[in-house]
């Protein structure tokens, strides 16, 4: 059986082809559009389809909501057994001691419950990302059946609906309709372009499977989400019970918040690598979603807090 030859076609490398927009760079254009062959081509689209980084995909947009979402739940929650930390002490003469004991017994109240939250945020959220990604999977499959249907029993039909598209689109009517006619002689391809132009559905292969989405969605959130807490644990679980010393809240969540922020800076910064932008405005702009959680989180709890007490 003789296999598939090797297709060299003339494509352009997107990564030099943006550069050179934004340059101005004429020869660094031309060089991007030089004749390579297709497997060899470092197209954005290619690498999320053959090499994985689909995965990459989910886990950077999932990573962003759970570091969002982690730092708004720790930050809510200290305001709130700082308030009641603060209304004890100013209700009962206490030692630095028992004090300690208390600031500790807080702590691990916060990493207690902000766990329990994200690890069962996590699992719904991966449920409901694979849901969700089976109904886009079904939907296409049903709807190219359709498609391959109306090619197989009334293809005139399905050209002149094309003939249409490319003609709103600014085509030439006799233009369209040769092209439409080349197309409809390759049933896959005319049935895939169908698809894509009159019902703006791109290839599920494009996506990752149901329950690959599920297990890449659930590691991420558990993954980011406990990545601020680290120091909670470190010193909550190990620091206090060596030392006897609890570490004030406050510190501790300025060290969070660094983490948080250069978390979602690198996040920002690393998906302009597949999508547009500049790497460091794309980590500003993550960055300043951070502080704006924090900021509205604080303020949360606050009312959580004078609502209840």
């Amino acid at each position: 059986m003789i296999g598939r030859p090797s297709i060299t076609l003339r494509t352009r490398n997107l990564s030099v082809a943006s550069s050179a927009f934004k340059s101005n760079d004429k020869s660094a254009s031309k060089e991007a559009h030089e004749v390579r062959k297709i497997d060899d081509e470092p197209h954005k689209s290619n690498s999320f389809k053959r090499n994985s980084i689909k995965y990459l995909k989910v886990a950077i947009s999932i990573g962003g909501y759970a570091l969002i979402f982690s730092i708004s739940t720790l930050i809510a929650l200290q305001t709130f057994f700082n308030k009641h930390h603060q209304q004890q002490n100013n209700n009962n003469n206490t030692n630095i001691y028992i004090d300690n004991n208390l600031e500790n017994d807080n702590n691990y109240k916060i990493v207690y419950i902000t766990t329990v939250i994200i690890i069962g945020c996590g699992i719904g959220l991966s449920l409901i990302e694979a849901s969700s990604r089976k109904i886009e999977y079904n939907f296409y499959e049903s709807e190219k059946k359709r498609e391959v249907w109306e090619y197989d029993n009334y293809v005139e039909g399905e050209q002149r609906e094309m003939v249409e598209l490319y003609s709103l689109k600014g085509m030439e009517e006799n233009d369209a309709k040769k092209v439409v006619e080349l197309l409809s002689k390759y049933k896959d391809l005319f049935v895939d372009i169908m698809m894509t132009e009159e019902l703006n559905l791109l290839p599920v292969e494009l996506l990752l499977s149901p329950i690959h989405t599920a297990i890449s969605t659930f590691f991420s959130f558990i993954a980011f989400g406990m990545a601020p807490l680290l120091p909670f644990y470190i010193c909550t679980y190990y620091y206090y019970q060596i030392y006897q010393i609890a570490i004030n809240r406050n510190l501790l969540l300025s060290i969070l918040i660094f983490i948080v922020e250069v978390l979602l800076f690198l996040i920002g910064s690393f998906k302009s690598k597949y999508y547009t932008g500049d790497w460091w405005i794309e980590g500003l702009i993550s960055s300043i979603t951070g502080i704006v959680s924090i900021i509205v989180s604080y303020f949360l709890g606050e009312a959580m807090y004078s609502m209840l007490s």
